[in-house]
Order: C-alpha cells, then sequence, then structure tokens
C-alpha cells in the first residue's frame, strides 16, 4: 500500500511557495535557444501550439517562415526564450 499513490496524491499542486526575505534575490535566469523548422504549415502550426502548452515560462521571437522549391514544406527558425526562476545567486566566474 506504500507503493501506491492514491488518485488524490497523484494530482495534489505542489507548493511552490518562496519564503518572503527570499524573494529579494530572486530573479530569471533566461536561456536563448534557436529552432530551424521545416514542414507544412500544420506541422509548424502544431509545433508553437505544443509550445503554448510547456509547463515552463517560454517567449517565442524571432519567427521567420519561408516556401522551398518542395512547396508546400517550409523552412525556417523560431528564437525561444526559456526561462526558469532562481533563488540564489550564482558565484560570478572569474
Amino acid at each position: 500500500d506504500g507503493f501506491v499513490k492514491k488518485p488524490a496524491e497523484m494530482h495534489a499542486t505542489p507548493d511552490f511557495s518562496v519564503a518572503p526575505n527570499s524573494l529579494k534575490s530572486a530573479y530569471f535566469e533566461v536561456m536563448p535557444i534557436t529552432l530551424k523548422v521545416n514542414g507544412n504549415f500544420a506541422a509548424i502550426i502544431k509545433l508553437l501550439e505544443c509550445l503554448q502548452r510547456y509547463p515552463r515560462l517560454l517567449n517565442v521571437t524571432d519567427i521567420k517562415i519561408q516556401s522551398t522549391p518542395n512547396y508546400p514544406l517550409l523552412e525556417g527558425q523560431v528564437v525561444i526564450h526559456a526561462y526558469r526562476l532562481m533563488t540564489k545567486v550564482r558565484a560570478s566566474w572569474k
């Protein structure tokens, strides 16, 4: 019984509360990611829909799509900025 999670435990919302004093040193770290994409229009839109449902903070910018000689295939790139909340100051590199 100790190894089986009950339905209420499986869907419990984790506690992401942060102590008030630690908010002073909290900041977002950002990682830009450039994706090269190719496929038909519906496939590229499906990719953007998947990014919309991603459980992290993402910002999609610089969407560039162009046609290819093999229309309806398209190619291009998308820049994604992924953010994560940091609550401790990282040591500076020398």
